[in-house]
């Protein structure tokens, strides 16, 4: 259940095509982050089961990096990291 809410906040930002881009070009990375994030998934499970994550980590550090990744991408759809760099820009020339 938690891959597939995650799934579909990443969806958000691979969905959007700008208007003279290439059809297949997000569709491809989707694919690919959908393998990164199944491979990731079964990684972090024989890891756990061997030993070599922690008991407390478990297989949530997967989740959360795919959860970090998708709100990065939302957020670069935004602009948010556009306004961060204006705003550090305007504060360095003022001091």
């Amino acid at each position: 259940p938690i891959t597939l809410l995650i799934l579909g906040v990443l969806a958000l930002p691979l969905g959007y095509l700008a208007p003279r881009s290439g059809r297949y070009g997000k569709l491809v990375l989707g694919i690919m982050l959908y393998l990164f994030y199944a491979n990731g998934l079964r990684l972090a499970q024989v890891w756990f089961e061997r030993g070599r994550t922690p008991e407390f980590l478990g297989l949530w550090w997967v989740h959360a990096v795919v959860l970090l990744l998708a709100l990065g991408l939302i957020a670069k759809r935004q602009g948010v990291f556009r306004r961060l760099g204006a705003n550090t820009a305007g504060h360095g020339a003022a001091a």
